[in-house]
């Protein structure tokens, strides 16, 4: 289970640890005290593990936590505390448990369930054995993960297909899968304790959808008992609905911030990492370990450059040196990431304390090892300067083509970076000529199949195909709107100017400027509460033009001297909450912008939340699916050829 159970009740994931112990285990205890066996199916495990600690429910008296599915010795002197979504196949496995008086597991029972439970299951448990052992029998909607302290998801990997796949957005379905997610948002409003005001992308049909279904289920008789504890004296949160088409290239340009560095070229798998190292004694060593908030020093770090996370660390470790004599004694130089990876494996005495310095060394030197092989800062370079319409001085870019070919036709270049280039070329031109768009996919040999991607832009709203009448002064108002986002951003390095939009759209809604109009406030919440933002400081500081490599070289400062966004004033009170949520799919830079506006914000907390949080490469593969390629000629499956190659 996370390691997330200490976290303070301040963050979302403090909120919803505090929810599960008092709804669930502690509300249990109070009926019976009994010591109990706690048993969850596997999508109420993954709920329970992203909250809560081991060790916090065995000191709240759980002696045993097992899972439904698998074969479990019986307990028949101990209460069972069953925690499970309401699904037929977890509803029949805990009748199971009960379906004699022989075969019988546990004593007497209490059941809580992670959503509504339907009525055809509800009649399934009281017609059972089961019925007459039940002492709690209550609904607590909790259908979302917390990975990071103020970060939540659906667990919907199949999000973006479920918003903009044609075989998806029928008005039936649509309406379907936005009641689902309104559904699964109740557990979201209801950790927060006070009915929300809820507003939406007025151009998204999706967004409103999901916002009124939300409503519903906010101001439906069933869920009165949710919100009974709050609202007197509270300000209610602000929860705003988008979908994943407001912002299609945040989930596909390289991110140079350790976190999204690290989630985008190392092979993770969820949060663990398999790194290799050399012991003290020289030899190759592997271990594996997790890059989340269980670590201080991942959390210090996700957010930083990945030239900021290299000094610090290095700083870090200069300090631990300074203050220990055995260290100093060796007289070892510090000059580098490799210096460092010595120094640990010189000083045996002190691995424990130096092993977490020593991962993150570690990761730092594979991040820059993959960006170094794949020519990723010639590649980054293009996709700023595509997806900005200026170059790192601030000057328009008039002939992106002259920089992008070279590229697609390099084989040292991989073939998902290609495809990253050319959907960021397809999106920042508002689409291409279909002679252009089939020469570039020749010279890039890319396949009819990751083709398709680019046809499947259009679900998520994006002109694939340019359209001559229009195409030059929607040029020209897009350009200028992308350099003003990115003479905001206070990232100032070369290879980091891109804002992802909903920055911006965050810093608008925290500071009460957000546009009623453009993002409306859905019928029956509570618009006389919609907050107020917090002030909140610059954080522009100087920049300057380094000789280092563009990855680690800083940006001139073109707006010196001008007052920052950031720096306006308004009126909020005590800790207002916002709450941002992407159906289809989060990227980490999106993650990592609503830490940053919470940071320059006072008292505001802001949360943000998708469907699933979304690699670059999770993305293609997603937009891929939407509308899969049916090959006509065999040979169109690994390569170009054949008509569809056109």
């Amino acid at each position: 289970m996370s390691g997330a159970g200490s976290q303070s009740s301040g963050t979302f994931r403090g909120q919803a640890s505090v929810r599960l112990l008092n709804g669930v285990i502690r509300e249990a205890f109070s009926v019976s005290s009994e010591l109990k066996v706690m048993v969850v199916d596997n999508l109420a495990l993954r709920v329970l593990s992203s909250a809560l600690r081991v060790f916090d429910l065995m000191e709240e008296g759980v002696t045993l936590v097992e899972k439904l599915e698998l074969s479990r010795q019986p307990l028949r002197s101990m209460e069972a505390l069953y925690m499970i979504a309401p699904t037929r196949s977890s509803v029949e496995a805990m009748l199971e448990d009960y379906a004699s008086s022989k075969s019988r597991k546990y004593g007497d029972a209490h059941v809580y369930l992670i959503a509504h439970l339907p009525d055809d299951l509800m009649a399934l448990i009281a017609a059972s054995r089961l019925a007459k052992r039940i002492k709690t029998l209550k609904e607590l909607p909790s259908e979302f993960l917390v990975p990071e302290a103020n970060v939540f998801t659906l667990d919907m990997p199949s999000g973006l297909y479920s918003a903009f796949a044609p075989a998806a957005v029928s008005s039936r379905k649509r309406r379907k899968h936005a009641a689902e997610l309104g559904a699964k948002l109740l557990g979201v409003a209801a950790t927060l304790g006070v009915k929300p005001v809820v507003r939406y992308a007025g151009g998204s049909p999706l967004a409103r959808l999901i916002g009124q279904a939300l409503v519903e289920q906010v101001n439906a008789d069933k869920a009165a008992p949710l919100f009974a504890s709050g609202g007197q004296g509270v300000a209610a949160p602000v929860i705003l609905i988008v979908d994943r088409s407001v912002d299609v290239l945040a989930p596909l340009l390289h991110e140079l911030t350790y976190q999204a560095m690290c989630y985008d070229l190392l092979p993770l798998d969820g949060a663990k990492y398999e790194y290799k190292y050399t012991d003290g004694s020289g030899a190759k060593q592997s271990k594996t370990v997790l890059l989340d908030e269980s670590d201080p020093l991942w959390i210090s770090l996700r957010h930083m450059h990945i030239k900021d996370a290299i000094d610090w660390v290095q700083a870090q470790f200069a300090d631990f040196l300074r203050s220990n004599r055995a260290a100093q004694a060796r007289g070892q130089r510090m000059d580098s990431l490799r210096d460092m990876s010595a120094a640990i494996r010189a000083l045996p005495q002190y691995q424990e304390l130096l092993s977490k310095y020593a991962l993150h060394i570690q990761v730092c030197q594979d991040n820059l090892a993959v960006f170094n092989e794949r020519n990723l800062e010639a590649v980054i370079g293009v996709e700023q300067d595509m997806a900005l319409g200026e170059d790192a001085n601030g000057q328009p870019v008039s002939e992106v083509m002259s920089a992008l070919l070279p590229l697609l036709q390099d084989p040292a270049i991989s073939i998902h970076d290609k495809k990253r280039l050319l959907l960021i070329y397809i999106i920042s031109q508002e689409g291409i000529r279909p002679a252009e768009r089939a020469k570039l996919m020749e010279k890039a040999r890319i396949s009819p199949a990751d083709q398709n991607m680019v046809s499947n832009l259009t679900h998520l709203q994006v002109q694939v195909q340019s359209m001559p009448s229009r195409r030059k002064a929607k040029k020209k108002k897009k350009k200028k709107s992308r350099r003003r986002a990115a003479a905001d951003e206070d990232v100032g390095y070369e290879l980091s100017r891109f804002t992802p939009a909903l920055k911006a759209v965050m810093h608008d809604l925290v500071s009460g400027s957000l546009d009623e109009q453009a993002w409306p406030t859905v019928a029956g919440s509570l618009p006389d509460a919609v907050a107020t933002g917090a002030s909140a400081p610059s954080a522009r500081g100087k920049s300057v033009r380094t000789r280092q490599s563009k990855w680690a070289a800083k940006r001139k400062n073109k707006d010196k001297g001008k007052a920052d966004a950031d720096g306006a004033t308004s009126s909020t009170t005590s800790q207002d909450t916002f709450v941002i949520f992407i159906a289809g799919g989060m990227s980490y830079s999106e993650m990592r912008a609503a830490y940053e506006i919470a940071a320059a914000f006072r008292h505001v907390n802001l949360i943000i939340g998708s469907t699933d949080i979304v690699t670059p490469l999770q993305f293609m593969d997603q937009l891929a699916d939407l509308d899969p390629f049916e090959p006509l000629y065999p040979d169109d499956i690994d390569g170009i050829s054949g008509p569809s190659a056109v």
